[in-house]
C-alpha cells in the first residue's frame, strides 16, 4: 500500500488516489498543497508510473526548472524501467538506502544527545 505521504526537499508531500474525472488526468501535482494526485482506477503498474512521473514534477519544481512534460515523462519512465527490469539492483538500492537512512538517524540522535 502506498504511504500517505513522502518527504522530499524538507517538505511532506501527500499521495491521494482520486478518480480521473476529479483530477482531469492520470496524475496531478499541487505544489501549494504539496499533494500528488493519481488516478486510483489505473492498473498498479500505471499507478506506479504516474506517481513516479509526478515525483519528477516535484523534483523539477524544487530545482526551479520548467521542463516539457514529455521530458519529465521520459526521464521518470527510465527510472521506472531501470527498477522494473532489474529487480536485483532495485533490492540492492532499497537495502542500501535503508542502511544510509539508519546511519543518518543514528548521526542525528548522537548530535541531539550532544546538545
Amino acid at each position: 500500500m502506498i504511504p500517505d505521504e513522502i518527504r522530499m526537499f524538507g517538505r511532506n508531500w501527500s499521495f491521494l488516489g482520486r478518480a480521473e474525472e476529479d483530477i482531469g488526468s492520470s496524475g496531478l501535482t499541487d505544489y501549494n498543497e504539496q499533494t500528488i494526485y493519481y488516478d486510483k482506477d489505473l492498473t498498479l503498474s500505471s499507478q506506479l508510473e504516474t506517481q513516479l512521473h509526478e515525483v519528477g514534477h516535484v523534483i523539477e519544481w524544487h530545482a526551479g526548472f520548467e521542463l516539457d512534460d514529455h521530458v519529465v515523462q521520459q526521464m521518470m519512465a527510465g527510472v521506472f524501467v531501470l527498477f522494473a527490469d532489474n529487480p536485483a539492483y532495485f533490492e540492492y538500492f532499497v537495502r542500501s538506502m535503508r542502511s544510509l537512512h539508519k546511519q543518518y538517524r543514528q548521526h542525528i540522535e548522537s548530535e541531539d544527545q550532544g546538545k
